[in-house]
């Protein structure tokens, strides 16, 4: 007998329940056995996409990605963007695509690491990891108040 694991959080028949790395559900949540998990939203069309979430997840317990599954507040699947997840505590989301979907996740681990080494996350809104490219994009800087008389 195997024991699943939860990893995700799902909101199913106004229920939450608690799913695999596969986004399969196990149970309905208990308070007694509570435990913090992002919540998973698996859109209309994008149920193959289920497909990449053991590797997300074990990335994420690998510390191949400079995140941990408890850093996270959400994760979607859509058929169009591919995963998007987005971090607990902050704006900040990541977008990976799902085409070429090992290199995507080497490089968004890449650009995470080297944006945090310099200090520069904080200031990050969204990294896209899609093709063979990353966007970074920026919160936008505070328009400047002029004093005037």
């Amino acid at each position: 007998v195997l024991e699943k694991a939860p990893s995700f959080w799902v909101l199913r028949d106004n229920a939450l329940h608690y799913a695999d790395d596969r986004g399969e559900i196990i149970a309905p949540m208990d308070a007694r056995g509570f435990a913090y998990l992002p919540e998973l939203v698996i859109e209309p069309g994008a149920e193959l996409a289920a497909n990449a979430l053991p590797h997300l997840v074990r990335s994420l317990k690998s510390s191949r990605l400079p995140l941990d599954l408890h850093s996270l507040s959400k994760v979607r699947l859509s058929a169009a963007r591919g995963v998007e997840i987005e971090v607990e505590g902050s704006d900040l989301r990541l977008s990976i695509g799902l085409e070429d979907w090992l290199a995507n996740m080497q490089r968004l681990g890449l650009t995470l690491t080297d944006l945090s080494r310099r200090g520069e996350l904080g200031d990050v809104r969204e990294i896209k990891a899609q093709g063979a490219n990353v966007w970074v994009e920026r919160h936008s800087p505070a328009p400047s108040v002029l004093a005037g008389g």
